[in-house]
């Protein structure tokens, strides 16, 4: 499964990577809703979007597209309801939240001297972006996706057992 967002979806795009999930934001020159629609067509990507005249020149083509919600956690919520996404953070399977690369874990000794000392000393996971040359590791920030993922969870459930009903 891969999608196309446009630019007003960054957070979403970022989410959706660190969920292991392909996101595609840059098509390069040219005007961006044309370049979605075809690269959505070549590659059967689904396009997620906030622009309404976008939204209907995909319908209008037949192609699969998501009009989201503005809020990047109920659309998130709402994303991984339709197409099966988990709300967890596998490192395995993580993306690079600003390209879309697939992240590789790297030893602390690899990262020595690129990250903080106190990451070295922590038993903290590191992660590294081969098109990027950035590192993450499994810090405060990592520990407030999980929270925020935890709330999308519960908003996921709650939006199930409305269903149910």
């Amino acid at each position: 499964m891969e999608f196309i967002a446009d630019e007003m979806l960054g957070k979403l795009a970022k989410w959706l990577r660190i969920l292991g999930v392909s996101v595609i934001t840059d098509l390069g020159e040219g005007n961006f809703d044309d370049l979605a629609l075809k690269v959505a067509e070549e590659r059967k990507c689904v396009i997620l979007t906030r622009d309404e005249s976008l939204f209907k020149r995909a319908v209008k083509r037949n192609i699969r597209v998501e009009f989201v919600p503005e809020d990047p956690i109920k659309a998130l919520v709402e994303i991984s309801a339709k197409y099966g996404i988990q709300l967890e953070i596998d490192l395995d399977k993580t993306r690079c939240p600003l390209c879309n690369t697939p992240l590789r874990k790297v030893g602390h000794e690899e990262a020595a001297g690129k990250v903080p000392d106190a990451v070295i000393r922590s038993e903290k996971q590191i992660l590294f972006c081969s098109n990027c040359n950035k590192y993450y590791w499994t810090g405060t920030h990592y520990e407030n996706m999980l929270s925020e993922l935890e709330i999308a969870r519960s908003l996921k459930e709650a939006d199930d057992e409305r269903r149910r009903e």
